[in-house]
């Protein structure tokens, strides 16, 4: 294999092996941005649910929360260096978000409620409001919805109140924030929710846990097609062709002006060079007996 043809095989490894970027950004308040590591973050607490279980433990330790193994490769989380930001909004690039629902830990999950929000910043209106799984949904379940180009999340608690990432919009304890939100290891948000008041509960933001990602356009998947052809187009380029001449199988070497006959009794013989590359086949005598 020629180094240019390990080149090209290699590009195209990295392309189709990459996930495919995340695109909708947070939009947070100041001095807000993703932080690393668990000490002092606000919900890192103590779960009701046993031990080694809030979000974190769930992150860091799936099979204590049934969930997949590899979600997020660490914490890291969209907060303040002194606790939770109240103001998450996301950013739309355009296309539809799938949203998929991977475990509830909580004793209201029967009646909690789970949607978005589309939002407008300029005039501080929410614009529209849809429910994406309702309290009988099962995990694991996904909905997709298509986003205005400000977007948060929200849940209806079985409690009575409704919980916003834009914490300012909460029907209960405005300004709390009962969203945490973690990078995941394909490039997806991870979103931990507390469904309890924050002064009565024990804030572990495990009661439901779900993934965002942007569905790949048709674009994206058009190359990816491309991508797949492109290797198999290499893995088939200047593959010696074979053809049968009566008991003589000819390999054309491409790019050469020889050809590797092997006789019928197995004995090979190369071909002579001729005008404009034409192969030339001396059959070997077979052996006499």
């Amino acid at each position: 294999m020629t180094k240019s043809r390990k080149a090209s095989l290699l590009a195209l490894a990295v392309l189709l092996a990459a996930p495919l970027a995340r695109s909708d950004s947070i939009q947070g308040s100041a001095h807000s941005g993703w932080q690393n590591g668990t000490n002092g973050a606000y919900w890192n607490n103590p779960s009701w649910d046993g031990p080694a279980r809030n979000i974190g433990d769930c992150l860091g330790h799936p099979v204590n929360c049934a969930l997949p193994a590899g979600l997020a490769s660490a914490a890291t989380f969209w907060g303040q260096t002194s606790g939770a930001d109240p103001h998450i909004l996301w950013s739309s690039a355009g296309g539809p978000v799938r949203v998929t629902l991977l475990a509830e830990l909580a004793g209201l999950a029967e009646v909690n409620r789970f949607g978005w929000f589309g939002y407008d910043p300029a005039t501080g209106t929410v614009l529209l409001q849809q429910d994406l799984f309702a309290g009988s949904t099962a995990a694991p379940a996904a909905a997709v919805f298509t986003p205005r180009p400000f977007y948060g999340f929200y849940i209806e608690s079985g409690n009575g109140s409704t919980y916003y990432s834009l914490s300012e919009l909460n029907s209960a304890e405005p300004g709390g924030q009962h969203f945490a939100v973690f990078t995941g290891s394909n490039g997806e948000y991870i979103l931990g929710i507390e469904d309890l008041a924050l002064a009565h509960g024990d804030r572990d933001y495990n009661d439901m846990i779900l993934t965002v990602r942007q569905v790949p356009e048709p674009e994206t998947l058009v190359l990816v097609g491309l991508g797949l052809a492109g290797l198999a187009g290499l893995l088939q380029w200047r593959r010696p062709k074979r053809c049968v001449r009566g008991s003589l199988l000819t390999f054309h070497a491409p790019g050469t002006p020889y050809a590797l006959t092997a006789a019928g009794d197995g004995s090979f013989a190369r071909a002579a060079k001729f005008s404009r590359y034409q192969s030339i086949v001396r059959r070997r005598a077979r052996s006499k007996s």
